[in-house]
Parts: C-alpha cells; sequence; structure tokens
C-alpha cells in the first residue's frame, strides 16, 4: 500500500510542477476540436514518456518524433505508445482480465502494420476499445480525443504497474476478508 501511494505521489509530483519552476509553456492553438499537430504531439508524448518511465523505473531513451505542422497521425500515436507499453511491460505486477472487442469495430485493416499493436492495447485496456484513436476512420485527431486516449493510457500503465492492495480490492478474489 505504502508503495501505491509512494507511487502515485511521485506521478504527483512528476506532472504538477510548480508555476515559477516550470519552463515556459507552448500555448495550444484552438480547442478540443481542433486537429493535433506534430509539434503539440511531441510534446505531450515526450512529456508522457518521461513520466510514465521513470515512474516505473526504466531508463530508455525513445527517438524523437517529427514536430512539425501538419496533423498528427493516429498510427504514429499507437506506434509510440505500444513502444512506451512495452518498455514498462517487465515492471507490470498486476494482469487484469484481457477485455473483450470486436475487431470490426477497428479502423485499421487486418493487414495494417499497426494493427497488432492497436489489438495489444486494446486488450490490457490502454486504448479504449470503442474510443475514437481505435474506431475512427480519419487519420488525424482533435485535441480532445488526444487527450482522452493520452489520460486512458496513462491511468492504466498506473493500474497495471502497482499491486493492488486485497483489503481494498474485493474483486482479486480475497472473498471480503
Amino acid at each position: 500500500m505504502r508503495q501505491t501511494i509512494l507511487a502515485l505521489g511521485l506521478l504527483l509530483c512528476a506532472i504538477t510542477t510548480p508555476q515559477e519552476a516550470a519552463p515556459k509553456r507552448r500555448e495550444v492553438q484552438g480547442d478540443a476540436s481542433s486537429t493535433v499537430t506534430q509539434a503539440d504531439c511531441a510534446a505531450a508524448l515526450t512529456k508522457l514518456e518521461s513520466v510514465v518511465l521513470r515512474v516505473a523505473g526504466v531508463s530508455a531513451s525513445l527517438p524523437p518524433l517529427a514536430s512539425g505542422a501538419a496533423p498528427a497521425k493516429r498510427t504514429e500515436v499507437i506506434a509510440r505508445l505500444d513502444r512506451v507499453f512495452e518498455l514498462i511491460k517487465p515492471k507490470i505486477k498486476f494482469t487484469p482480465k484481457k477485455i473483450r472487442y470486436d475487431s470490426k469495430l477497428f479502423a485499421l485493416p487486418p493487414t495494417h502494420p499497426q494493427r497488432a499493436a492497436l489489438e495489444r492495447l486494446v486488450k490490457w485496456g490502454c486504448i479504449a476499445k470503442t474510443g475514437s484513436l481505435a474506431t475512427s476512420k480519419a487519420e488525424s485527431m482533435k485535441l480532445g480525443e488526444f487527450g482522452d486516449a493520452l489520460a486512458l493510457f496513462m491511468t492504466r500503465i498506473a493500474d497495471i504497474t502497482h499491486r493492488p492492495d486485497p483489503k481494498y480490492s474485493p474483486y482479486l478474489g480475497n472473498d471480503g476478508q
């Protein structure tokens, strides 16, 4: 229990830094319905990677992402999230039931190179099985969709990299004792 609280505290500290110590942030233009650019995607994924890998205790460096003004592609996001997932996989302490899904709903065809990564992340609950990252036919994403996908990924990673306490998790099969 202490380890879980400590890990969540570290994650919170890593995400929320004091404003005076924070570097100047690039303002994102638009609202939740704006298209995510490669620069926005690269900035968000780089931050996500550094926090997740640091909290999980994994030392790895990933190649930089493209950071242009062009719209970010869903397949690039799926590939990057899968890469982070594969890096933290040895640190997984809790294996939940795999998520069932209807593969016909996925926008990527079965022959697409990122299809296996998408299915793996959906099975583990890191990507929503009916979320826009998996099912949308559009290649680009809106800011709201992108934010939802990153939030779900981080939440699931925090969930599976820490062993739940059976006292507070009756679904683990301790019969309420």
